[in-house]
């Protein structure tokens, strides 16, 4: 499973954010930020749901766009497989009255019309996206296994890459990641990419006293990459 796009017609640009995790109105605001165009790409890197307020309100950002004739193309994270892996064993448990524990119930707990629109969604998620320069991916590939492109498990989980075996740049998120270390990847042209500054923990980062303990730690914003400059464009948490 699997997507293919080619690069976007009209001098269209390609941008890429990862890890939501729930925050729609920072989603909104960066968005706002891109002045995105019908000729433009947007790519999502998957982990739309959980630990922020409101999973679906992200993921109705995200059909809004896409009904409005925007080209946005989306991947599946780990949280949206272990979501969909806990509602089929909650169904599964409903005789004996078991109920699975399921963060993003705002999902589930809707009327069934709305809620199967989610679950469509969240089923219909390819594991990577191939451009033309690029592979887009949440959390990376294990290169040690013989055919990378079939390890879907490594593709939603895996923590380290320390090689890159292909030919094309490799951009993912899952594994939060310091601004600067971002940055500097970006400057020498790495071919793997971080993008995952792991904005739930702007959460935590509220607890602190001072500023310079928050700069110091150096996390916390939702990053969207432009494919072709290589511009970063960030938004601290507004939900």
């Amino acid at each position: 499973m699997f997507l293919q796009i080619g690069k976007p017609i009209n001098n269209g640009r390609r941008f890429v954010i990862p890890d939501i995790h729930g925050f729609p109105q920072t989603l909104k605001k960066l968005i706002n930020k891109l002045s995105l165009t019908v000729n433009d790409q947007l790519f999502f890197l998957g982990d739309y749901l959980d630990r922020g307020p409101s999973s679906s309100g992200v993921i109705d950002i995200i059909l809004h766009l896409q009904k409005s004739g925007y080209n946005v193309f989306c991947i599946r994270g780990n949280h949206e497989d272990n979501f969909l892996k806990s509602f089929n064993e909650e169904i599964f448990n409903k005789n004996n009255r078991a109920r699975t524990r399921i963060e993003s119930r705002d999902l589930i707990d809707i009327e069934p019309e709305l809620r199967n629109t989610y679950l469509d969604f969240l089923n219909d998620l390819p594991y990577y996206i191939e451009l033309d320069d690029f592979l887009l991916v949440h959390a990376g590939f294990d290169f040690s296994k013989s055919n990378p492109l079939n390890d879907y498990e490594s593709m939603l989980r895996i923590r380290f890459m320390e090689e890159n075996l292909f030919g094309k740049t490799v951009i993912h998120g899952h594994n939060v990641t310091r601004m600067s270390i971002i940055k500097e990847k970006l400057e020498q042209k790495d071919k793997i990419i971080p993008l995952d500054n792991g904005l739930y923990y702007s959460l935590a980062l509220k607890d602190l006293q001072t500023v310079s303990e928050v700069s110091e730690l150096d996390i916390g914003t939702l990053i969207c990459l432009n494919l072709d400059s290589y511009e970063i464009i960030s938004q601290e948490n507004v939900d």
